[in-house]
Formats: structure tokens, C-alpha cells, sequence
């Protein structure tokens, strides 16, 4: 590879080349949140408009974009990554590159300080870029960590405290340090300042910067996690080849859609 692939379906044909006996060309999470977002930002790349504004998250991806998006997801696991992808989340994707299995996946910026670890197969020898772009632009389903104290929580001034603890500077900047992006700017200048000038941290953290211009935000409505749930197991189920990608298309959108009105068990 003479650099990272700019744009997906560049980095399609750059997997399928790479992928050998020994080295999948590329790894990503076929199931639960990972596949989902892979979906959605490619969804939104493709030109796509998942959700609306306001109102029940009812998503719209039986179209061109969402056609699109899923048949480059099911020609990735066919042509260059692992046949275990529909089992496999993060962790899973992660090890699998730190093991020196695979040329190229996507990770969590949470992530970025097990490939430097002494056990890492890849350590001293990787390299980061932003997500290839789609021909609506680039879309990244990433952002900071969200915490919230429910209303049956039992021992409220406890959950006070521990919500004061894990958003205090020296907790985010600690996470920070190990590669999430922080919602504290403070904790993010501090985590920023022990990078060396020069150094790949460094210039991770310019690149995570920039992802920022193209967070894709989900919709904040109770029913979205329901919403989520539905896509990603109907997606999935066009990559273990039970359904064509059209038929996947249709009845997903149909799932999804009674998910996000409160009618789905």
C-alpha cells in the first residue's frame, strides 16, 4: 500500500487485493452497535438521510444509498474479511489486527493504546488515517462518552458522586490518554501535551480533530436503542446470506420502523 485508501469503494478493491491465505484484507464488526454504525455512516455517504429531526426515530434506508452501503458491507466479507466477521464486535476486530491478521479495520479511538502494547503483533508497525469518503463526503458515527443517573437509581447522592468522578478533568484526561476523545477540552490539552511532537500519537490527535467536523449524531429518543437493535440484526442477516440485499432492505425498514413507534417485542 502506498497510502490509505481515500475513498471506499478504493479501499473495497485495495481489501480484496491484500486478502491471502494469512492476511484478511480488512476486519469490522458484523454485529450489534458496530455493524449498525458502519451502516449508518455508510448510509450517510452514499448520499442517504436516515432519520429525520424531530420525531420517532423511523429510519429511511431502502433506497439507492442504504443499497449501496449494505452491498459494499456483504462484498468486504466476502472478498476480504474474516468468515467469523457476523460473530464479531470491536474487541474482536481489535485483537484480530493486533495479531498482524488483517491489513487494514476500523476501531474506537478508545482503542488506539492496546496496539502499542509489547504483545501487539503490530506494534512500531501501523498507521492511522481518517474514514474514506463516500460521494456525499465523510461521515463518522463517534463521539464522547454520555453519562446519565436513571430515575430508579437507589442511592442517588453515590450515583452524584460517581457521575462527578468519571467527568472530573483527571478521569476524562486519563481516558484521553488512552485514545478516547474526551468531552472536556481541558482533559483533552492535557492528554495532547504528553504526546511527543512528531510522533504518531500526535498526529492522531489532529486527525481526530478533524473527524470531528463529521460526527453523524443519532436521534435522542427513547426508542432508538430499540431502533438500533432492529437494523443491525436485519443487516446482518443479508452478510450470513438468509436474505438478498433487497429483501434485507425492505424487511429491516419494516423492523425498524415498528421499533421506533414502540411495537416491536
Amino acid at each position: 500500500m502506498e497510502g490509505p485508501p481515500a475513498a471506499w469503494d478504493g479501499l473495497r478493491e485495495t481489501a480484496a487485493r491484500l486478502r491471502s491465505r494469512d492476511l484478511y484484507g480488512f476486519a469490522f464488526p458484523g454485529k450489534e452497535s458496530g455493524l449498525f454504525g458502519h451502516f449508518f455512516e455508510l448510509h450517510a455517504m452514499f448520499g442517504g438521510r436516515m432519520f429525520e429531526d424531530e420525531g420517532s426515530p423511523t429510519p429511511r434506508m431502502n433506497d439507492e444509498a442504504g443499497h449501496r452501503a449494505l452491498a459494499l458491507l456483504k462484498d468486504l466479507y466476502e472478498r476480504a474479511a474474516p468468515g467469523e466477521t457476523p460473530d464479531w464486535h470491536y474487541d474482536e476486530v481489535a485483537a484480530c489486527f493486533r495479531e498482524g491478521r488483517a491489513a487494514m479495520c476500523t476501531d474506537w479511538p478508545g482503542g488506539f493504546y492496546t496496539y502499542g502494547d509489547t504483545e501487539s503483533a503490530v506494534r512500531d508497525r501501523y498507521d492511522v488515517a481518517l474514514y474514506p469518503e463516500g460521494d456525499a463526503g465523510r461521515f463518522v458515527y463517534s463521539s464522547s462518552h454520555t453519562f446519565a443517573i436513571p430515575e430508579t437509581v437507589s442511592d442517588r447522592p453515590a450515583a452524584l458522586e460517581l457521575l462527578r468522578f468519571l467527568t472530573s478533568r483527571r478521569s476524562q484526561a486519563y481516558e484521553a490518554r488512552l485514545g478516547t476523545l474526551p468531552a472536556r477540552n481541558d482533559a483533552l490539552e492535557d492528554a495532547r501535551a504528553d504526546a511527543e511532537p512528531g510522533s504518531l500519537a500526535e498526529r492522531r490527535w489532529g486527525l481526530l480533530e478533524e473527524s470531528q467536523r463529521y460526527a453523524l449524531i443519532p436521534p435522542k429518543h427513547e426508542n432508538y436503542p430499540a431502533v438500533e437493535d432492529a437494523m443491525w440484526e436485519g443487516i446482518r442477516e443479508a452478510l450470513l446470506g438468509n436474505k438478498g440485499i433487497d429483501q434485507a432492505l425492505r424487511d429491516t425498514e419494516e423492523s425498524a420502523r415498528l421499533a421506533a413507534e414502540g411495537e416491536r417485542s
